[in-house]
């Protein structure tokens, strides 16, 4: 689907902030707080598909760690949403 020029505009001023949880290379359990351009949602979501690669190649990773994120951090990360 191709956006038009108004399309693309408001997509650029648009982010969303998405949960990621993978692995590392040793298999332990690690997630993402990544703030995506509407613009970029796309390219993230095909790159999610195809799995293995870099967050900071579609956003910026506001907070990551290892196993869960706590409800601390939950509540948190919910105000880039506008929630």
């Amino acid at each position: 689907m191709q956006l038009n020029y108004t399309e693309k505009n408001l997509a650029k001023q648009i982010a969303y902030n998405v949960l990621v949880t993978s692995s590392d290379e040793y298999g332990t359990p690690t997630y993402y707080y990544v703030y995506v351009r509407g613009d970029e949602m796309q390219a993230f979501g095909e790159a999610l598909k195809r799995g293995n690669f870099d967050p900071e190649e579609y956003g910026v990773v506001l907070n990551w760690g290892y196993g869960e994120p706590d409800e601390e951090l939950k509540e948190k990360m919910k105000k880039y949403n506008g929630n």
